[in-house]
């Protein structure tokens, strides 16, 4: 896994990132709010890809607020897991609405890492979440991407979404203790730890110490 990361041109991990990537493999909800290219995509990388190699019953969601963003993350999902042979049969899908019928079949029946949005989940995958159960019952993490974007009374429908998530993955949860955990990447906000918490409804610890070069300039 590591010569995967050097081969993307990623080397040690920079402080935030080694910090918010730990909190989230011991299973705590966290949000990393750090400046602009500071790197938070390798926060979530980072125990997803451990999860994903560790158990093949594991599952992870990425959700972004655009396709444009969704896209260029699974790209790099895509690179990362082919450099890494455990992690073969991962399949990073978009399930997004111009996906055809046969790739959302593929995207419940075979992929490992979704990349969606709020909307396919609650419209396709909350609604016919029977169908689901095999994924929901293994999903290690769930990524909320630019999650500043979500306020007000999207905020509060993007919550709704995300909560009835939590509740079905309690339902098909292979034991009560089994449940995903949520690693939100924002912009530099006030109270980052607040308002990913108001989107869940549990506690979410914040990481907001740049330790990129820029966020040690500053």
């Amino acid at each position: 896994m590591v010569r995967a990361f050097n081969d993307y041109g990623i080397g040690r991990p920079w402080s935030h990132q080694y910090r918010a990537a730990e909190l989230a493999h011991a299973g705590r909800h966290v949000v990393l709010s750090t400046g602009t290219a500071s790197g938070k995509s390798l926060a979530y990388q980072l125990p997803i890809l451990n999860a994903l190699a560790a158990d093949p019953r594991a599952r992870a969601l990425y959700l972004s607020p655009t396709k444009a963003l969704g896209h260029d993350q699974l790209r790099t999902a895509h690179a990362l897991t082919a450099a890494i042979p455990r992690l073969a049969d991962v399949a990073p899908t978009a399930y997004d609405g111009d996906s055809p019928a046969e790739v959302r079949r593929f995207a419940r029946e075979r992929s490992r890492w979704l990349f969606s949005n709020p909307d396919m989940v609650h419209l396709s995958i909350l609604r016919n979440h029977a169908r689901w159960a095999v994924f929901l019952r293994g999903l290690r993490f769930v990524v909320i991407d630019e999650c500043h974007y979500y306020r007000g009374v999207f905020g509060s429908n993007v919550a709704m979404v995300l909560r009835r998530l939590l509740r079905l993955c309690a339902r098909y949860a292979a034991h009560p203790d089994v449940r995903p955990t949520f690693i939100f990447a924002s912009a530099t906000t006030a109270s980052p730890g607040a308002t990913a918490s108001e989107l869940i409804g549990q506690p979410v610890e914040e990481v907001t110490d740049d330790g990129s070069p820029q966020g040690r300039a500053r």
